[in-house]
């Protein structure tokens, strides 16, 4: 991943139940990087979702899959 990518990242500081929104210019395998490196760094494991792109274009039925739901 690119440091340009790494700048754009909202939140760095990771708790469970965080939402990781990622430019939606990032490529797949850095994706995969992105979230094998989560697995590895997070102690204890933290239970999170990454969203690739602009999270206003989310579904309501990917949002209802995650437990959120819009009003």
């Amino acid at each position: 991943m690119t440091e340009a990518h790494l700048d754009a990242i909202r939140k760095l500081k990771i708790e469970d139940g965080d939402i990781l929104v990622l430019p939606q210019d990032v490529s797949p395998s850095d994706i995969n990087q992105f979230m094998d490196t989560l697995r590895e760094l997070a102690t204890p494991p933290q239970r999170v979702m990454v969203i690739v792109g602009p999270l206003d274009k989310l579904s309501e039925a990917d949002m209802n899959a995650a437990g959120w739901y819009r009003k």
